[in-house]
């Protein structure tokens, strides 16, 4: 009997000492990894970084692109060209070279190259287009060497007075550019003289020695002829022909200009 109480009795030890083995056990169990807060910190501080810089990429490639500066010029040029203008007044500054056919007691003239200016007021407030009537001024001056009754010398002569004329402007472009057109003017102008003569004696008939404002006639009428070439709606240049005539001879010339439209 002895032995088998004794191997109840270790049954019944077992018994209550396996659940509480099982439970200190389980205690002393180490706990489950966890990361560490920083390191939460960290990764939704990179997240947030690289949010901001593909953010900031997208930006950059959705922005629109800056212009250069000619880009900037070519766009005010073109705003210039399109404004609405009535392309009523000229103003014309002209290089003009030419040659000179003499007669009587005058020979042997030399033109030298010389500067003419004209303003031109187109009539009335019409598109252009159509053939319209011009007015205005012209000034132009001629110089150079010569003979008077055999004695030489230089002359310097100014023509001065009113223009007319008729004229045709072609309407600007829809999309802007050039648009060109064409002049025809004359008139009758004063002279003023301011010669030089070493040899010959004073004569009022002479480009040489004679000064101060004349009225020669038939002389002092001119008549010229132009191509019109504009540009940018307001600027522009011009090929300008024409004749001067005067008591015992006639300037020819031609040159190019430069136009001022309004």
């Amino acid at each position: 009997m002895l032995p088998v109480f004794v191997a109840l009795s270790l049954f019944a030890f077992a018994l209550g000492v396996a659940p509480l083995a099982a439970a200190q056990i389980e205690d002393l169990a180490p706990p489950r990894p966890q990361a560490p807060p920083q390191d939460l910190r960290r990764d939704a501080e990179t997240d947030l970084e690289a949010k901001r810089t593909d953010r900031a990429r997208r930006d950059v490639e959705s922005a629109p692109a800056e212009s250069t500066p000619a880009q900037t010029r070519r766009k005010s040029l073109s705003a210039e060209t399109l404004a609405e203008r009535p392309l009523d007044l000229l103003f014309e500054l002209s290089i003009v070279l030419g040659a000179a056919v003499t007669d009587g007691d005058k020979g042997g003239y030399t033109v030298d190259a010389s500067s003419h200016a004209t303003l031109a007021l187109r009539h009335g407030s019409a598109p252009a287009g159509g053939t319209d009537l011009f007015y205005g001024a012209r000034i132009a001056p001629f110089s150079g060497s010569g003979y008077f009754k055999g004695k030489p010398g230089r002359y310097g002569l100014t023509f001065f007075g009113p223009m007319v004329g008729v004229g045709k402007i072609d309407p600007v472009p829809p999309q802007g550019g050039p648009f060109s057109g064409w002049l025809v003017s004359g008139g009758y102008a004063a002279l003023s003289k301011a010669g030089q003569s070493r040899t010959a004696a004073p004569d009022r008939e002479s480009d040489f020695t004679s000064k101060g404002i004349a009225f020669e006639w038939p002389g002092g009428l001119w008549l010229e002829a132009r191509w019109l070439r504009v540009l940018y709606g307001a600027l522009g240049y011009d090929l300008v022909f024409g004749v001067q005539t005067g008591r015992e001879r006639s300037l020819l010339y031609g040159g190019v200009a430069v136009a001022a439209w309004r």
